[in-house]
């Protein structure tokens, strides 16, 4: 593979907290990181430096490896501490919540539909509506899968929201039914 050769470490810092939550980084050259003290962090990964900060107010507690979401506008969808995803407009200011029944898992968005898929540890899964500004999105259907959830929901290119849930995988349409 064509590449660097050789490498040096060009920063480094610390988050106040261990790293579970997965880092995101985008093509803007930022990387959204979550600590386990529920805090995210919009790092310039030229420098090192935050952008901003976001206190979840909690932390995560347990080791959960999910990553935050970030649309084509900018807004970053981070499943934080207290069962909450957070919407947060591109400067790092909150725009709305979503609460889960249990540590949400990392959201998805299925580009054909247009759906959010937000699922939970607790085995429930659930699509929404996104809205135009910044009101919170609107639920469409939601279901459980009656067992505990650790994995993170995927959409595949012909729209089927893939999901496990205990030792099955589960196959739903955009309308949230079982195939």
């Amino acid at each position: 593979a064509a590449g660097p050769r050789t490498a040096h470490v060009r920063w480094q810092r610390s988050l106040g907290a261990p790293i579970v939550p997965g880092p995101v980084v985008t093509r803007d050259g930022i990387a959204y990181v979550g600590a386990d003290n529920g805090v995210l962090h919009a790092i310039v990964v030229a420098t090192g430096k935050d952008r901003w900060q976001f206190n979840g107010d909690g932390s995560y507690g347990i080791d959960l490896s999910t990553a935050p979401l970030v649309l084509s506008s900018g807004e970053v969808l981070w499943p934080g501490p207290r069962h909450r995803l957070f919407a947060l407009a591109s400067n790092g200011t909150l725009r709305w919540t979503l609460s889960g029944d249990a540590d949400l898992l990392t959201p998805v968005l299925d580009p054909r539909s247009g759906l959010l898929i937000v699922a939970d540890q607790s085995g429930r899964i659930s699509g929404y509506r996104l809205s135009a500004g910044a009101g919170a999105p609107r639920r469409v259907w939601s279901r459980s899968l009656a067992s505990a959830s650790y994995g993170n929901p995927a959409v595949a290119a012909d729209g089927t929201i893939y999901e496990t849930a205990g030792d099955a995988l589960f196959a739903l349409t955009a309308e949230g039914r079982v195939r």
